[in-house]
């Protein structure tokens, strides 16, 4: 018996024009029986009436509307909490744990061909991970049935991934949505480090089996989405041991639980109105489609061709590790690296096995106190400048 499939939109959007074409390609695959049903689900406020209209006139399309919750933090907590009780009153409407869920964006355009390849194809694309056996070590079980499909993931910011797009079962999707995601936001992370509300999703199904991201979260502040800054923590870590366990560590839970692909350059368009909280800009609306996709369904072609497959040190330089899908990660664990040896990587991987017994122990906080100097020293130049 074929899976069954729900498109799930979140949200909403006050580009004029962009709803309806966001709705298109989900509604022509239900019309081709590749999607059972489409849930949209967004806000009971009558200031969003007119923006939700052109989804209310489409027969394919379930819209749920809900109260608003009342929520506390700062500007990018919020939109975090917000989103996780809207994703929540959605997944209540699929009662089957094993239905495929894709959760998408109402900001967001995606190929109609490349959304079916995945839908169809998900009990291959998205099977559980046989790494671990191929390669011969034993590492923890996955949180997740089976694999999670997102568009894209960094490889030098660790679990910081595509959390607008996301495929996977019922029962996993959840997983990605539990209170301790939240509560991960209200601890950790700053107002330069909001980036945190994308990490917390994906970290927190992890933090028991790999303790080691546990003093990663607990340092996240010392992390600023400022370029310099990153820049000059790269070159300090470039030779640090405990830096590049994260890496391979992180590379293994993407190659073991998630799938990641973002298609070819215009199968993943993004609209986001503009943010005042998250990008300083006025908020105001934009023009009618179509206009430039954001990043980084932009420049897709050009961070494939800089992942650099076959080589874990090339794509890490980059500023933001940005992007990679799963050709990087899977190279790393099934053919021969020039700066890495295997059985680097499987050592690796054993000590994080033994993180608890100390097996980091020695490298872990020269690490930590590295990346605090260069933070530290950042915004003391700022404050010097200003």
């Amino acid at each position: 018996m074929a899976r069954r499939a729900v498109a799930m939109v979140v949200g909403f959007t006050r580009i004029p024009g962009l709803l309806k074409a966001s709705f298109a390609p989900l509604v022509s695959l239900k019309r081709r029986g590749v999607l059972d049903r489409i849930l949209y689900v967004t806000w009971a406020r009558s200031d969003l009436d007119d923006w939700i209209a052109d989804a209310a006139a489409l027969p394919q399309v379930e819209v749920v509307r809900i109260r608003e919750p009342a929520v506390s933090g700062q500007p990018y907590q919020k939109k975090h909490f917000y989103q996780t009780h809207n994703i929540a009153a959605a997944l209540a409407l699929i009662d089957d744990d094993d239905t495929l869920v894709v959760k998408l964006r109402p900001d967001q355009i995606i190929d109609e061909a490349f959304l079916a390849d995945k839908v169809l194809g998900f009990d291959s694309l998205c099977a559980p991970s046989r790494l671990a056996e191929q390669i011969g070590e034993t590492m923890p079980a996955s949180p997740f049935k089976m694999k999670i499909w997102t568009p894209w993931a960094d490889s030098n910011q660790f679990f910081f991934m595509e959390d607008g797009i996301i495929g996977g079962l019922r029962r996993d999707v959840a997983k990605l949505m539990a209170p301790e995601g939240d509560e991960l936001v209200r601890r950790y992370g700053d107002t330069n480090s909001a980036w945190i509300v994308h990490v917390a999703r994906f970290i927190a199904p992890f933090l028991r089996d790999y303790p080691i991201f546990r003093k990663y979260l607990a340092n996240f502040t010392y992390y600023p989405q400022h370029d310099d800054c990153r820049i000059a923590m790269l070159r300090a870590v470039s030779g640090d041991p405990f830096f590049w366990a994260l890496v391979i560590v992180n590379a293994w839970i993407l190659a073991a639980n998630f799938h990641v692909d973002a298609g070819l350059q215009g199968q993943i368009s993004f609209y986001p109105t503009e943010d005042k909280a998250k990008n300083g800009h006025s908020g105001a609306e934009r023009p009618l489609l179509p206009f430039e996709s954001r990043p980084p369904y932009d420049y897709v072609e050009r961070w494939r061709q800089g992942q650099k497959p076959g080589s874990v040190s090339e794509n890490v330089s980059r500023l933001y590790g940005r992007l990679v899908d799963d050709s990087w990660q899977h190279a790393i664990f099934t053919q021969p690296m020039a700066d890495f040896p295997i059985d680097h990587i499987r050592g690796i991987l054993r000590c994080n096995t033994l993180y608890k017994r100390g097996a980091f122990a020695e490298i872990e906080e020269p690490y930590y106190r590295t990346i605090r100097r260069i933070r530290d020293s950042f915004f003391a130049k700022a404050v010097s400048a200003a």
